[in-house]
């Protein structure tokens, strides 16, 4: 398990420099200090370990960020405050960040991942009621595209690290039709528990 961890460590670190197309199984191994026949141990292919990464990476703190619907009860406060914690965590785990917009988002319809986390928590407020949203399906993905956008904004220093939760999450409602008065009422309310300081330091 840890010659694993290596080497999805390594894979993050490496498309999050080269890109995913860019990067060889050689350039992963390198990385990982690990010999590269090692690889197909675990691994048949680069994008085998591509979407195990991004699976493994996401989901960690997916998993985390999940906690926090168990502290709120509004469906549309709970995507944002889903979305200040992700961005904060991507803010303190630059090299994550780099990862997610050089790899995207998996759309594909399993549970696991960041993506399919948004989706959900997206149609859940569609289903309350409380937004009218023609196009749900298509709204997921204006919202997705913006955040991965706004979070390349952010890297390359257009959006200040320390505004960016707010004014990813902004925008995101926006896109839903949320009220201005309403959209700065929910990115300027305390999150129940930051837990993206402890999920930065892991992995």
């Amino acid at each position: 398990m840890e010659m694993r961890r290596k080497l999805i460590r390594a894979t993050v670190d490496v498309m999050a420099q080269k890109g995913p197309d860019a990067t060889t199984i050689q350039d992963i191994t390198e990385t990982a200090d690990v010999g590269f026949g090692s690889f197909y141990n675990y691994f048949k292919s680069k994008d085998e370990i591509r979407f195990a990464a991004m699976e493994e990476l996401l989901d960690r703190f997916g998993s985390e960020i999940d906690q926090l619907a168990s502290f709120i009860a509004d469906p549309v406060e709970v995507f944002a405050s889903s979305m200040r914690t992700a961005v904060k965590t991507l803010v303190r785990r630059p090299e994550w960040a780099d990862f997610l917009v050089r790899v995207g988002f998996d759309t594909h319809d399993h549970p696991r991942g960041l993506f399919p986390r948004m989706r959900r928590d997206l149609q859940i407020v569609f289903k309350s009621g409380g937004l009218a949203i023609e196009d749900p399906s298509l709204t997921v993905l204006a919202v997705a595209g913006a955040f991965l956008s706004m979070l390349a904004a952010v890297r390359r220093g257009e959006i200040p690290p320390a505004a960016a939760p707010q004014r990813i999450t902004s925008v995101a409602l926006r896109l839903l039709g949320l009220p201005e008065e309403g959209i700065r009422r929910l990115v300027a309310k305390p999150l129940p528990r930051d837990v993206s300081v402890a999920l930065a330091a892991e992995m």
